[in-house]
This record gives structure tokens, sequence and C-alpha cells, in this order.
């Protein structure tokens, strides 16, 4: 069914005049034009409207939003699936914030029980930590890879995280370090059973919270991490040489 530019501003609620810059800058093209030079939709169209939408609502910039569904990866069952579960995180912060719009109300009524303090005033606007935990652990994805698939998968994973979620990553990230080192320090050879069970699930660990880890991204992330000196001295804080070892361990896996 074909749709004209009014019908789709109605249908959506998208304003005749977002739909024509969509269309001037490539990100929702018309799927055909009436011989009087109008712009004419399909359901395709529709569609991938949704999705644009949705992004919106994600506070993705129209940039990140075509980068993400002109991807060679985007799948929209996928997509769909993980908008919603990043909607639900951006939801329960709303709900923070209006329960703390709520406490402010009723703290100006001077009562003991409900007066706050200025950082409590605060607390749910703070996005201090949400952010140094999201540079610190998908910098190296954007270092190496710029703005490939696997950094725009990254960034669309990333970008409604909270806290809570940051600190789930932290501590896998430091279990599976600290038990290489120990490995390591026992003189457990990187070819072993148990050194590559844990670089698999660090690259199982990848996939499921940055981007989709294929063996060829790993061995990319193993070469960084003794080429780079930042990365090289993360590992050999836990014991000298671990660097080199578990980028030999990486190496294995990927044969």
């Amino acid at each position: 069914m074909a749709y004209t530019v009014k019908q789709v501003s109605e249908i959506t609620g998208v304003t005749k005049r977002t739909l024509r810059f969509y269309d001037k800058i490539g990100l929702l093209r018309p799927a055909g034009m009436t011989e009087a030079g109008y712009r004419l939709y399909d359901d395709n169209n529709l569609e991938l409207l949704q999705q644009i939408m949705f992004l919106r609502e994600l506070d993705f910039s129209l940039k990140q939003i075509k980068d993400i569904v002109t991807s060679s990866q985007y799948d929209r069952k996928q997509a769909l699936i993980r908008q919603g579960e990043l909607l639900n995180r951006k939801a329960e912060r709303l709900k923070a914030l209006a329960e703390l719009a709520i406490k402010t109300s009723r703290s100006i009524e001077g009562s003991v029980n409900t007066s706050m303090n200025k950082k409590e005033m605060f607390k749910e606007f703070d996005m201090s930590r949400i952010t140094e935990h999201k540079n610190k652990y998908a910098g190296e994805v954007k270092q190496r890879w710029g703005n490939t698939d696997a950094y725009m998968e990254s960034q669309a994973k990333t970008a409604a995280y909270t806290e809570e979620d940051w600190k789930r990553i932290h501590k896998f990230q430091l279990s599976n370090v600290e038990q290489m080192a120990r490995l390591f320090k026992q003189g457990v050879a990187a070819e072993s059973d148990e050194v590559q069970r844990l670089v698999k699930e660090f690259q199982q660990f990848i996939t499921d919270n940055f981007y989709n880890c294929t063996k060829d991204i790993l061995r990319g992330l193993g070469e960084m991490y003794v080429a780079d000196e930042r990365f090289k001295a993360y590992f050999d804080k836990y014991a000298e040489g671990l660097a080199v070892f578990v980028s030999k361990a990486i190496q294995h896996y990927c044969k």
C-alpha cells in the first residue's frame, strides 16, 4: 500500500516537514514518487520510521540512527527486543526522577522527615559514574574500529546502561582477569583448557554486552593488549607478563 506524506504524518504523528527532512538527509527515502513529483511511502518505510522514532526516544542523534539502521548487521527483530530493554531502563530512570520531584515538593513543606540535603536533590541526575564506566569499557572498540559496525553496535547497546549494569560488567571483567592472573602465576599454559575456557567466556561477555565479538575482532583485541601500553599496563598490574600471556591465549583460541 502507498501512503502520501500527509497520510504518513497522520498515521505516525511525525510532521510533514520532518519527513521531508529525513528524505533530504537520506535517513528515510520514500519508496517512490507520483508523476506530479509527490513522495509515496510503503509499509517498509513505516517500519523504518518506527525504528527511527524508537531510537530518537533513546536520545540517539540522526547520524547515529542512520549508521545503525544501514549497518550490514542490522536486524529489525533483534533491534526491537533491544530497544524494549533500553526503553524499560529509561522508564526506570524517569520513575526515579518522578519520585525525586515528589520528594522534593514534600520537602518544601518543611517537615523534618522529608527535608532533603543538596546532594539528595541532584542524586538521580548524576550520570558521571555511568559515563566513567561506559568510557572505560567501550573505549577499546572505538580505538581499534572507529565507525565500524562493531563500534555502532557497542554504542547502541550501551546507550542506556545503568550504573548497576556497569557494576555487573566491571565485576565480570575483574573476575576474569584475576582468574587469568592466578593461572599464569601457577605456570598453567596459555593453551590449556582452563585458560581457553576463560578466553571463551570473555568473548561471550563482549558479545552479550558490547558487540558481536567474532574471532577476528577478538584476535585484534589480543594484539592490542600488548601493542598499546595502556592495556598492557592494565593486565601487568595483576602480574608482570600477564598481557603477553592473555594475548597468546587469545591467539591460540582464534586459530
